[in-house]
């Protein structure tokens, strides 16, 4: 049971003690708090949150070691808005900031800012899920995502501390204004139906695109457009026979003929997305190269 004694900042600020302080005397060196909730922001993710369940589970993160088993690639990215998304074999996962690691930065800048300290501690309870283990930590530590400075049994610590800090954060969830990020609700985040949500919710074509040619993008539908021909023209072809027998049933003959229409318009209807993406993409691209350029002229003429 979590004792009602101390408030929410007060257990969060107690619990980061277990990882000593890098730097206790000079704050300088780390972000300002609008910094670092810009760096860890999840506003654009939490925009959608309501869709979020069509792209991941809750608080579905495997550890890294896991993540290997999977044959995922680990990419390590300064972007917030990419932790913890993933595509095919590649997963993206943001490095834990040194000042998350000093005591006294918590307890002066986070602890005072609630919707920070919210961000902050959804942020660290998904590396108490990345990292469980001593090879889970040396994994982190080859990859760059946690200092080489932090042994195994700081991390122990600093994990147990902040499980502890959550469940009390859970605890004081209807009394206190201190709440974890919506967006860390759920896990891991599979990269296509994100950007099917994010294209539904009319926020733009991709949340996040990780094709640079049009050959690259558009290969992705033709892989599955060529699977779905593949079954249709097999289907046709079974029901072509079959009402090539005589005596075949006039209800069988017409559910052929208009199962063969359907399959036209749905033919038509794929390659018309294709070319309305594809018109969409192109006049995007050069709308953009075009305004970047009359921008750059009139700098350069100023």
């Amino acid at each position: 049971m979590v004792s009602k004694v101390f408030s929410v900042p007060e257990l969060f600020s107690a619990a980061a003690q277990a990882m000593p302080s890098l730097d206790p005397s000079d704050l300088s060196r780390y972000p300002e708090p609008q910094d670092l909730d810009s760096d860890l922001s999840c506003s654009e993710l939490n925009a959608v949150h309501s869709s979020l369940w069509l792209a991941g589970s809750l608080s579905n993160i495997s550890p890294l070691h896991h993540q290997r088993v999977l044959l995922r690639t680990i990419i390590p990215t300064d972007v917030g808005r990419l932790h913890l998304v993933w595509h095919d074999h590649t997963i993206y996962i943001k490095p834990m900031p040194l000042c998350l690691l000093d005591h006294t930065y918590i307890q002066n800048v986070v602890c005072k800012d609630r919707n920070l300290h919210g961000l902050v501690v959804g942020f660290l309870h998904s590396y108490t899920a990345l990292v469980r283990s001593r090879l889970n930590l040396r994994i982190a530590q080859e990859l760059g995502l946690l200092p080489a400075e932090v042994t195994w049994r700081k991390w122990y610590e600093y994990r147990t501390s902040i499980l502890q800090h959550i469940e009390a954060v859970r605890h004081f969830a209807k009394k206190s204004q201190y709440q974890i990020n919506p967006r860390y609700q759920y896990g891991e985040l599979r990269l296509r139906r994100l950007n099917l949500i994010w294209l539904l919710h009319g926020k733009g074509l991709t949340y996040f695109n990780v094709h640079r040619t049009y050959e690259s993008y558009f290969s992705q539908y033709f892989s599955l457009f060529i699977a779905a021909f593949a079954i249709v023209a097999t289907v046709l072809t079974a029901m072509q026979v079959i009402v090539g027998i005589s005596g075949a049933s006039q209800k069988l003959v017409n559910v052929s003929y208009w199962f063969a229409i359907a399959a036209l318009f749905l033919i038509a209807a794929c390659l018309l997305y294709v070319t309305i993406i594809f018109v969409a993409l192109f006049v995007w691209n050069f709308t953009a190269a075009f305004v970047k350029s009359r921008l750059r002229r009139i700098e350069c003429e100023v």
